[in-house]
């Protein structure tokens, strides 16, 4: 389950989240920049959390993107460890 910036206000299962990241990426024409800043990851014998905050902007387009507060919980199942949960936000001003 994943709660995401961009509509919708959750997705569920890994098809819509594919589609939702595959709709969404169609909105950058020049191609996509990825930053990330204060990432830490903290984890156990079975689950761990990441929390970074990402700015995903116009590759061709100095400071574009809006900075987001990330966090991903991770569960350890038969020796993998998969994602389990994911958030997104943007601070309210």
């Amino acid at each position: 389950m994943v709660f995401d910036v961009p509509p919708p206000l959750q997705v569920k299962g890994r098809d819509a989240y594919r589609k939702h990241w595959e709709d969404w990426l169609k909105n950058f024409k020049g191609g996509i920049k990825c930053e990330f800043k204060d990432t830490q990851i903290t984890a156990g014998g079975d689950v761990a959390f990441l929390t970074t905050l990402t700015r995903v902007g116009e590759k061709n387009i100095p400071e574009s993107g809006t900075w987001v507060r990330v966090t991903v919980g991770y569960r350890k199942t038969d020796g993998k460890w998969l994602v389990t949960h994911e958030h997104a936000s943007i601070p309210a001003s």
